[in-house]
């Protein structure tokens, strides 16, 4: 939540920002605030005009955590196939609870955005990729940096759950933390070699 006077012009933007967002435009803003090494960083969700004790407007902005991405992210049943051919009614993947939870995320990410490395292998565990086209990317990891992590086996179940309410007990069960930290001028790549664009949300 943000409150801003509504005579600056990031404030007056912003509601206009609404405005388009209302009349059905697909435009996103997003906020980062750093601190001390600490980075949190959101989507717009909404914006309220009120006006305080002294009648000034004031332009509230509420925002998402970035998080709320992956509750938008649908696991399909058969994400190499189109929406209109599901040969597969539930979708599974079995394994190490973090690396079946990011296989999922990844093959469902391409489908929606273009697959850089084909279905086959170990996807989720190339560094080489190109990922300039996708707003949301994993951070590598292969299945036996997972075997060797010991994190508990899971099996990933859904018929078309969002990747949030599919993955959520399982990362409670296995003590697991999903960080998401947005990718911007000045940081170090995510990881060596990482072929990704300014703004990316960086999955870990």
């Amino acid at each position: 939540r943000l409150r801003l006077d509504g005579d600056l012009d990031v404030a007056q933007w912003l509601w206009d920002l609404k405005g388009r967002k209302d009349r059905g435009e697909t435009i996103d803003c997003f906020l980062v605030v750093d601190y001390v090494g600490w980075r949190w960083s959101g989507r717009l969700d909404d914006c309220i005009l009120t006006t305080d004790e002294m009648g000034n407007v004031i332009v509230e902005s509420l925002w998402e955590h970035d998080y709320g991405q992956l509750k938008a992210r649908t696991l399909w049943a058969t994400p190499s196939t189109p929406a209109g051919f599901q040969p597969f009614k539930i979708y599974m993947c079995a394994g190490p609870t973090d690396w079946a939870l990011a296989t999922s995320l990844w093959v469902n990410l391409a489908r929606a955005h273009g697959n850089p490395v084909g279905w086959s292998g170990d996807p989720v565990a190339r560094t080489d990729a190109n990922y300039q086209n996708w707003p949301i990317v994993l951070k590598p990891f292969s299945y036996g940096q997972a075997l060797a992590g010991g994190v508990t086996t899971g099996i990933v179940l859904s018929r078309f759950k969002s990747w949030h309410d599919a993955a959520n007990q399982m990362l409670l069960d296995a003590e697991v933390t999903t960080r998401v930290r947005r990718y911007l001028p000045g940081d170090e790549l995510p990881w060596p070699g990482a072929n990704l664009k300014y703004g990316t949300l960086v999955v870990s």
